[in-house]
C-alpha cells in the first residue's frame, strides 16, 4: 500500500520526533516522506477562509507560506494517487 507521510517540523502539539517519526519507523516499508520546515500543527488543513474567526488554528507561525505549501501538498498527494492507484 502506498504511504505518503508528512511531518510538520515546527509542530508543538504533536512533536514530530514523538509522532511522525514513530509512525515512519513502525511502517513495514519506507514511505514517501516529507519533512516541512516551519510547518506547525494546523498548517496541513487548507488555509482558513476567515482567519479572524479562529486565529489559533488559522494563523501560521513565522514566515511559513501556508497557501504555497497547500498547493505543493495537493500536487504531491494527487501525483502519488495517480502513480500508485492508476
Amino acid at each position: 500500500m502506498p504511504v505518503q507521510l508528512w511531518r510538520a517540523d515546527a509542530d508543538t502539539i504533536l512533536p514530530p520526533t514523538l509522532y511522525a517519526d514513530a509512525v515512519r519507523a513502525a511502517l513495514p516499508a519506507s514511505p514517501e516522506y516529507h519533512a516541512v520546515p516551519g510547518a506547525g500543527h494546523f498548517d496541513f488543513p487548507a488555509p482558513c477562509a476567515d482567519a479572524p474567526l479562529a486565529p489559533a488554528i488559522c494563523t501560521s507561525a513565522g514566515e511559513f507560506d501556508h497557501a504555497a505549501f497547500d498547493a505543493r501538498f495537493n500536487r504531491k498527494v494527487v501525483r502519488l494517487l495517480k502513480d500508485k492507484l492508476d
